[in-house]
């Protein structure tokens, strides 16, 4: 509701974006232009009776406000394309009578003047608009042009990753798959037609796609459904990915680079982009070592959190009819990240500090929040500047982008984390481990050594017994076969049932000894394994508190196992990795992908919470751009 008081009160703040004060007005067109620009932005109101320079109230006779209200409306129908409604009203401030007039922000744009201009607030000012980007911000904002609900020409289902469609049907229908026992384990172990028959029995899931805009009539995807489910978006729209490096200095200008991601690790949908960068990020920063005890756990210089909230911003919100990738540049004293496209609609670089929040891509930001992290409503460039306050923002209208600017702190040497601060610690426990390994393994295979040696001796003279009266009978056998030929079987039988006989005593013998050190040797084996087993527990306790350490940042296989000192052989992660991640103390961060050549490892909260450490946040001297 208009009142005097209200008036009295916005007059004493001066012109805004959405405030203009005149004196008198004589010319349409102009009064046009005026309306153009609050139509075109954020709406706003013109106060004609007021001294533009001093605030100071110069009242209009009856005359005045009649011919004031006529040129108002003929500059709305006339002057404004499409034409406009205003409201006006005649409003008495200590004595005298002013015009206020009120254009609401428009739902047609982009307006323009009978001359065919597009005008927007700058300000207290006005600007013309040439740029495509901002027709488009002006068009998407209306609903009248969307990128994220355009097929993508070539596509279809079988460019859909399997794995990533089961999360996304989850986490979209999560009542109705839990109803049906689909959750957990069994989310990737049930075929898809079973969690679509869970969601709704009459859908296959071309049609339950296509229920939500993901994928078109002719079985297409949408950008949306390419960006969120696709294997690659980048076969199809090869600039859609994130450019990472980081930079040796303070300036692009520089020739060195710290570290630079390669495109084909960045290739995928926008969950895998996401985890990509947030990896080169956790790579590229310093990390805070507060603590030196061996269980205590470093942090990043700039909460992740930060980066959480604004690397999902510049994806969801990105412009994808601007044929270039999101940038993310690490320098000596900040990260810069850029993306294509201004700030949509109405919404400011202030206003975002707010929650303030106009979707740009609204079929994405409706579904992305099932595979990305973030609520979807508004809240997360406030998080950020709560968690970290040193972050700015830039609409930076030449170039089309919209850059969020992330001040780095100045960290003294001794508070940085540096790898291999904890090998002093680790090395003891495990040199004794090593040391006690050997002595029992040395022990078992020299007592090992002695029962084999008698046994073999005992068995040579079995033998030999055995050898000696075998030959005598042979000899006689020989001999009997020779003189009494006639008689040839049953000297052959007699001797035969001799050397039978022998040869079963010996073999009895042999057999009763082979069990008696048999015996021995499993009994003392079985002593020195139950030793050896319970030092090799308590040491492995100590490998996975080093691992859930040195992973509170992400680590691959060969990271880890480097840090153990040991190889990557298969059976080393079904040992020391492996259990940690059943026990939900480690988890992969591609868990759809878990043999990739780029998967690697994290502590899981529960992993930090066993570790049983807290880090205090230390204080920083913040260096400014």
């Amino acid at each position: 509701m208009i009142t005097a008081q209200n008036i009295k009160n916005l007059i004493s703040q001066g012109e805004t974006t959405t405030l203009q004060l005149k004196i008198r007005v004589d010319d349409a067109y102009k009064m046009g232009v005026e309306m153009v620009a609050f139509s075109n932005t954020q709406g706003g109101i013109l106060i004609i009776g007021v001294n533009d320079k001093d605030g100071a109230i110069s009242g209009l006779t009856f005359e005045e406000i009649q011919t004031t209200n006529a040129l108002l409306a003929n500059a709305a129908s006339d002057n404004v394309k499409p034409a406009i409604v205003i409201k006006t009203d005649t409003v008495n401030i200590d004595g005298q009578n002013i015009v206020v007039a009120t254009v609401s922000q428009g739902k047609n744009k982009p307006y323009k003047d009978n001359k065919g201009i597009i005008w927007v607030k700058n300000g207290s000012d006005k600007r013309k608009v040439f740029s495509n980007s901002e027709l488009r911000v002006m068009l998407q904002s209306c609903g009248n042009l969307a990128a994220d609900k355009d097929s993508v020409e070539g596509t279809s289902y079988k460019d859909i990753a399997i794995p990533t469609l089961k999360t996304f049907l989850y986490k979209r229908y999560t009542e109705q798959c839990t109803a049906a026992g689909i959750f957990g384990a069994a989310i990737q172990a049930s075929e898809v037609e079973d969690i679509v028959k869970a969601i709704d029995v009459n859908f296959t899931i071309e049609k339950l796609l296509q229920n939500i805009s993901l994928i078109d009539a002719q079985g297409q995807l949408t950008l949306s459904g390419l960006l969120l489910l696709g294997k690659s978006i980048q076969r199809y729209k090869p600039v859609f990915t994130i450019k990472c490096t980081s930079f040796v200095g303070k300036s692009i200008a520089a020739t060195e680079f710290r570290d630079k991601m390669p495109d084909s690790e960045m290739e995928g949908n926008l969950h895998h982009q996401y985890n990509a960068a947030i990896s080169f990020i956790n790579r590229n920063l310093k990390s805070i070592q507060v603590e030196k005890e061996f269980n205590s756990l470093p942090h990043l210089e700039v909460p992740l959190e930060v980066f959480t909230e604004t690397l999902t911003n510049a994806l969801i919100h990105r412009d994808y009819y601007q044929n270039s990738p999101v940038r993310l540049f690490i320098f000596d004293n900040r990260i810069e990240i850029i993306s294509p496209g201004i700030l949509p609609d109405s919404v400011t670089e202030e206003s975002i500090k707010h929650g303030i929040s106009r979707p740009r891509n609204q079929l994405l930001f409706e579904n992305a929040k099932y595979l990305l992290p973030y609520t979807g409503i508004g809240s997360g460039i406030v998080r950020a500047l709560k968690s970290y306050d040193h972050i700015k923002f830039k609409n930076d209208y030449v170039r089309e982008e919209f850059i969020i600017t992330v001040d780095r702190p100045e960290i003294p040497e001794e508070d940085v984390y540096v790898e291999g601060n904890y090998d002093g610690n680790y090395d003891d426990p495990k040199s004794n481990y090593d040391g006690a390994k050997s002595n029992y393994e040395g022990n078992y295979d020299k007592d090992k050594s002695d029962y084999d040696g008698n046994y073999d001796k005992q068995k040579n003279d079995y033998d030999s017994d055995y050898d000696e009266s075998k030959s005598v009978h042979d000899s006689d056998y020989d001999k009997g076969k020779n003189d009494y030929d006639s008689d040839y079987d049953e000297v052959k039988s007699v001797h035969d049932g001799v050397y039978d006989e022998v040869k079963s005593v010996h073999d009895s013998v042999y057999d009763e000894v082979k069990s008696v050190h048999d015996d021995v040797h499993d009994n003392k084996k079985s002593i020195y394994d139950g030793v050896y087993d319970d030092e090799k527990s308590v040491y492995d306790g100590v490998y996975d508190e080093k691992i859930l350490a040195f992973s509170s940042l992400p680590r691959s296989r060969k990271e880890i196992m480097d840090l153990l000192g040991i190889s990557t052989h298969p059976k080393n992660y079904e040992r020391h990795i492996t259990p940690l991640i059943e026990k939900g103390l480690l988890t992969m961060t591609l868990p759809d992908k878990p043999k990739s050549k780029k998967q690697k490892y994290i502590s899981t909260r529960k992993g930090k919470q066993f570790l049983k450490n807290k880090i205090p946040i230390s204080r920083t001297k913040f260096v400014q751009n």
